[in-house]
């Protein structure tokens, strides 16, 4: 077989496909066909790629993995076996969340209470005195850096 510039590899499976993105020929085709050769590898790999990224959870990743084909597995296994590992952790952890029996939940109420504490008058001036100090400061500090020139 010779080498031509439209050979492509999927990046999932490694199944030999071509696809060129300027070519009329591939033109009606996805973009997506860069990378991948059927739209079975591209679901797989999006959604596996989008769970790593915090997009998807582990229950909408594996509700979209369970409607792949896996007919291949196989072939991803031997081509990427991160990936697999993913698929593989992903449909075991959704099939540990189904076999989990749901315990009730027991709620627990929290009174909360206000403490409003009056603070004394001579207090709140005081506080007031330093703000005020603390600005002058500021605009004296200011000042004496302008005309140290």
């Amino acid at each position: 077989m010779s080498k031509s510039r439209f050979d492509k590899y999927c990046v999932l499976c490694g199944t030999y496909y071509q696809f060129c993105s300027n070519c009329d020929r591939f033109s009606k085709l996805p973009r997506w066909m860069e990378s991948f050769d059927n739209d079975n590898c591209h679901t797989i790999f999006n959604t596996i790629m989008e769970y790593k990224a915090g997009v998807k959870t582990l229950d909408q990743a594996a509700a979209i993995l369970n409607k792949c084909d896996y007919s291949y597995r196989d072939k991803i296994k031997q081509t990427n076996e991160t990936m697999d590992g993913y698929i593989t952790a992903i449909l075991a952890s959704n099939k540990k969340a189904d076999n989990k029996v749901e315990t009730p939940k027991v709620e627990t109420t929290v009174e909360t209470i206000d403490v409003i504490e009056d603070i004394p008058a001579e207090e709140s001036v005081r506080v007031e005195e330093k703000i005020e100090e603390q600005k002058s400061e500021k605009k004296s500090y200011y000042n004496k850096k302008n005309y140290k020139k």
